[in-house]
């Protein structure tokens, strides 16, 4: 699986409006569009936890089913069944970026 082909266009979309570059938009002192910053422990978890899904605050998050679900309703974004599998599937793979 490769992250610009497959996993970049997706964050693109979905997260790196509020979890990217732009330091005057960056929410929860996340950011995804990097892996060293992706990779470090937060108060709430560590957003990615190569080789293991489960493990990983993105993954939770974008399978609640309550007010913790990522991309909120209030970003008019969302993720598809198969964008989400592919997010999990990558993060299971190693999370190459």
């Amino acid at each position: 699986m490769s992250f610009d082909r497959d996993i970049r266009p997706i964050m693109s979309r979905t997260c790196f409006s509020c979890h990217g570059p732009d330091v005057s938009s960056r929410m929860a002192d996340m950011r995804l569009d990097l892996r060293d910053e992706a990779l470090k422990p937060k108060a709430r978890g560590t957003p990615i936890v190569p080789g293991d899904p489960d493990q990983s605050e993105i993954i939770q998050r974008i399978f609640a089913t309550d007010a913790r679900v990522m991309p909120p309703a209030s970003a008019n974004r969302t993720l598809t069944p198969t964008e989400k599998e592919t997010l999990r599937r990558w993060i299971a793979e190693g999370a190459r970026y």
